[in-house]
């Protein structure tokens, strides 16, 4: 085996060892350093422990040595070996030995037994083409350039599709990876940072836009801290999720193991799933917490388009506010967050306030609700390369602004999010329930309809108080500084509800969540919206009407019961006020 140096013509020869020791691994080396590092079969071990144990000891060396190797940090790639029982039982991931199994053949529904598979747009179009039977609904109508038919069957009835289903059901591990910068003054606050490695076919875009993106953010703030010349003041987890494409499952389960610590210490949770989705704007989706974040952060990322540039619009920000701003308002929209992606079990399970931001295509120009690509074999580097970032310019620019969101939030004194915001979020949500048709049932129905613009006043209220207080606070006070905090942390947090949702019980958010007929898009009140839903299908259900009943109580009261969370601590119940 032989192999040339990209400066020089000379071929050299690969020097071949293996190893003696625990670590188990052919190394190929020149007289100038190792050049790859080969992980022999299943069964043979590459431990993290031997790998820091070894850096530990010879760090002095290494930093006279070889300082680009302390520069550029040390990747640990898992291998293909099991972990023994011992490190499992060690490092916690063993929890799904104390988790209950269901009998898969006594779930309740029962999985889907329906034969599924995907298939191109040529097959689809031909397929429908040929079906028989009635005109489809318009409502069920495409756009494929045919007339839609509802069948039975085919207009040639000799017509056959035979359908071979290769997949197989069964259990496989999946594994989450962090990497945690501990911070300097508040290490028990968490800014959390996430995006999935796990892809349908070879997810150029989705996830790994969104994973080099957040490789790059880890390695350049490992090195600033590896310098010296920075730390953040709380803690920063980057969060390298597995299983999310079969149903959020590695951020799922590890939310549900460390939910009382999470509910606690998070602050907020960036998203990066896809990085871009095109190369038109940024578009970001988010809790009212997080909009002044996000607006303020793309406000200083350069613009990554020369066109746009040219244009006078500078900054990221420039063309999303050209782009996205509706009739009427001075800043771009900012949609709620459904459950496409893995900010869904955070936020509806511990409250960590969330936001999923990324370059996008120009919705006035294409009309589809996600690039075409979208979890097809044809998501692929060259594509990526020659159709959406030449240069990788976006990428970068989705990097910065997501970089600047995560500095901010774990650097400022005070959590940066702006209050006001959830009073305006609620007053949109309030506005959103009225004119969707649900809110003339309501009233016609509820006789304390009335009462949720009164909490939502109220509630406002509170902030209102909360932010003077806030510009009156001594900053040098340690004490007073944590005490804020708090309240700020502790905000969406209270609008979770410890029995969920009426109809979907996993969901404790009573504002958000995704809409039960779609899971990638959000919905108002969604839980209210649920039980409307259903009435709409048997309108003469008074059991139906009750449970709309009670669960408009509990959305009254945790809207208001939120607003105290922001009171003068000692002073925080209404008949003190």
């Amino acid at each position: 085996m032989t192999w040339k140096h990209p400066s020089s013509p000379v071929t050299k020869k690969f020097k071949v060892q293996q190893s003696a020791t625990k670590v188990m691994t052919t190394e190929f080396w020149d007289s100038r350093r190792m050049i790859l590092l080969d992980i022999l079969p299943k069964g043979e071990s590459v431990n993290a422990d031997r790998y820091c144990e070894t850096l530990d000891r010879l760090r002095h060396a290494v930093r006279r040595k070889r300082p680009g190797l302390l520069r550029s940090g040390v990747v640990l790639q898992h291998d293909n070996a099991t972990p023994t029982r011992q490190n499992a039982q060690r490092n916690g991931l063993n929890v799904t030995d104390l988790a209950y199994r269901f009998d898969e053949a006594k779930v309740e529904p029962p999985l889907p037994s329906i034969p599924c598979q995907p298939v191109s747009y040529g097959a689809a179009k031909e397929l429908l083409r040929q079906m028989s039977g009635e005109n489809a609904p318009s409502d069920w109508s495409g756009g494929l350039d045919i007339v839609y038919k509802l069948g039975p069957g085919f207009t040639d009835p000799d017509m056959k599709v035979e359908l071979n289903v290769t997949n197989k059901n069964q259990r496989a591990k999946a594994e989450n990876v962090f990497g945690i910068i501990k911070g300097a003054i508040e290490p028990d606050r968490y800014v959390l940072m996430g995006n999935h490695r796990d892809a349908w076919i070879y997810g150029a875009i989705d996830p790994s836009s969104g994973t080099a993106v957040m490789l790059e953010m880890a390695r350049v703030m490992g090195e600033l801290v590896s310098k010296g010349t920075w730390r953040p003041r709380r803690s920063i987890i980057f969060c390298s999720w597995g299983a999310e494409e079969y149903g959020l499952i590695g951020s799922a389960e590890w939310v549900e193991q460390y939910v009382s610590t999470l509910r606690e210490r998070a602050v907020a949770y960036l998203n990066i799933d896809i990085a871009i989705r095109g190369n038109d704007t940024l578009k970001a989706s988010s809790t009212p917490l997080m909009h002044n974040i996000v607006y303020e952060a793309s406000k200083k990322v350069r613009n990554p388009n020369p066109a746009e540039i040219a244009a006078g619009r500078l900054t990221v920000f420039d063309t999303w506010q050209n782009v996205l701003t509706p009739p009427g308002e001075s800043l771009p929209i900012i949609t709620s967050l459904g459950s496409g992606s893995d900010y869904a079990p955070l936020l509806q399970k511990a409250g960590i306030t969330a936001i999923d931001a990324s370059y996008s295509f120009d919705g006035r120009k294409y009309r589809v609700p996600s690039y075409p690509l979208y979890h097809t074999e044809y998501e692929t580097f060259d594509i990526v390369k020659r159709q959406y970032d030449r240069d990788f310019q976006f990428h970068a620019a989705v990097g910065r602004v997501n970089a600047e969101m995560l500095r901010n939030l774990a650097d400022s004194l005070i959590l940066p999010f702006h209050i006001a915001s959830y009073t305006k979020g609620l007053k949109h949500l309030k506005k959103t329930l009225d004119t969707s048709g649900y809110g003339a049932v309501l009233r016609a129905n509820l006789d304390n309809y009335g009462k949720l613009d009164d909490v939502i006043t109220e509630f406002g209220a509170d902030v209102a108080n909360f932010e003077k207080r806030l510009d009156q606070l001594d900053k040098n006070n340690p004490y007073q500084v944590r005490e804020v905090n708090d309240q700020i942390l502790l905000l969406e947090k209270a609008f979770l509800i410890s029995e969920g949702l009426p109809t979907r019980p996993s969901k404790k958010h009573i504002l958000f969540a995704e809409n039960a007929n779609d899971a990638y898009a959000a919905s108002s009140f969604p839980g209210l919206v649920d039980l409307l839903f259903q009435i709409e299908q048997d309108p003469a259900s008074a059991d139906r009407w009750e449970r709309v009943k009670r669960h408009f109580s509990a959305i009254l009261h945790t809207i208001q019961s939120a607003g105290a969370t922001l009171r003068d601590t000692t002073m925080f119940m209404s008949e003190q006020l």
